[in-house]
């Protein structure tokens, strides 16, 4: 997987689902939300919890995370 780390403007479900979203000006309809987590970066604080989602989009698989109400595009598996 290619580390990536960009933000991506996110449409979600009504439960906060990715559902569609734009990254580097191009659309991705999201076909499978495969796995869901969390994590903290520094396990020691409370203010930064990730919700990372693992999807698939046409053939490619992409991790995606959510802090602070911003959706990034973390890794890419093409």
């Amino acid at each position: 997987m290619r580390l990536i780390h960009e933000y991506v403007d996110m449409h979600t479900d009504d439960l906060g689902r990715p559902r569609q979203f734009i990254w580097r000006q191009q659309h991705y309809q999201v076909d499978r939300l495969l796995d869901v987590w969390t994590s903290r970066r520094r396990w020691w604080s409370l203010d930064d919890l990730r919700l990372y989602c693992l999807v698939q989009c046409n053939s490619a698989i992409m991790e995606l995370y959510r802090t602070n109400d911003r959706w990034y595009l973390s890794r890419l598996a093409d």
